[in-house]
């Protein structure tokens, strides 16, 4: 009787707490994808500006392959949360 009651009550703890992890996991979820666009959009300005600063120096190649990086990445990481809230919206 003591085993069947102790795995009820282990059973009820484990779902009432299943909600509480799951909202804290949720957060936790967010704020890691809120912390990877913010770097990701820091370093692809800082991709852009250092493509300026090898091309004007000389290293035309080396400048233009990373400028073009940059460019690319900021497409992604600016405009790729924006392209999602957008068809979030329409569906």
């Amino acid at each position: 009787m003591y085993q069947r009651l102790a795995f009820i009550q282990m059973i009820i703890l484990l779902l009432l707490t299943d909600q509480a992890l799951a909202s804290r996991l949720e957060a936790a979820a967010k704020n890691a994808q809120s912390s990877i666009i913010a770097i990701a959009q820091i370093t692809s300005s800082i991709g852009i500006a250092l493509g300026g600063i090898l091309m004007s120096v000389g290293w035309s190649s080396a400048g233009r392959t990373i400028l073009g990086g940059g460019v690319i990445g900021v497409f992604a990481s600016f405009g790729g949360p924006a392209l999602i809230d957008f068809v979030r919206e329409i569906f």
